[in-house]
């Protein structure tokens, strides 16, 4: 699979102005640059939320605590677990419409995550929490007065994955197969 010597894809015009030679190594080795600063992105940043989530569970915190502390917490140790998946399926080499399904489902839970994240602070801000407000406050500025920043981030990261896609699906019509890309 040559890539990049067909002039009408659009990876050949991303990298032609930067002299990228047709190189499939090249690409892969972009690729995996990027997925693994991505990685370690993700993993920061659920690391945060894990200990600011921590920092809530003492015995002698009395601030809220429901669904959204626990969803958080969930989702936090799926996402570190899950952003060495890419990593993975790029090392393997592995292309199934199943990990496109399965990367569909992992935005749709992180953007519920970003919404419990985001109320619950805003919550915990408003009932004036004093282990969230005052033992963490750079955190809490972070989470709370920067989320607007975050959630932009947040919905440019998924519209860089949604149009890096090329979702095939093959259908027979009058037996003859047309594929289809989207």
């Amino acid at each position: 699979m040559d890539v990049i010597k067909d002039k009408s894809n659009k990876l050949y015009h991303k990298l032609k102005p930067f002299g990228i030679k047709n190189s499939e190594e090249t690409i892969k080795k972009i690729s995996i640059e990027k997925i693994c600063i991505i990685t370690v992105v993700i993993i920061i940043w659920n690391i945060l939320i894990l200990y600011y989530l921590y920092n809530l569970n003492d015995s002698s915190c009395n601030c809220i605590r429901d669904w959204r502390h626990n969803y958080l917490n969930k989702t936090a140790y799926i996402n570190i677990v899950c952003s060495f998946l890419p990593i993975i399926n790029n090392i393997l080499n592995y292309d199934n419409i199943y990990i496109t399904i399965f990367g569909l489902i992992i935005i749709v839970i992180n953007a519920i995550n970003i919404y419990a994240l985001y109320t619950y602070v805003g919550d915990l801000n408003s009932t004036n929490c004093k282990c969230a407000v005052e033992k963490q406050p750079k955190l809490n500025y972070i989470f709370n007065d920067r989320r607007y920043v975050i959630v932009i981030i947040y919905i440019l990261g998924i519209i860089n994955i949604l149009t890096d896609l090329n979702i095939g699906i093959t259908m027979k019509i009058k037996n003859k197969e047309k594929k289809f890309i989207f």
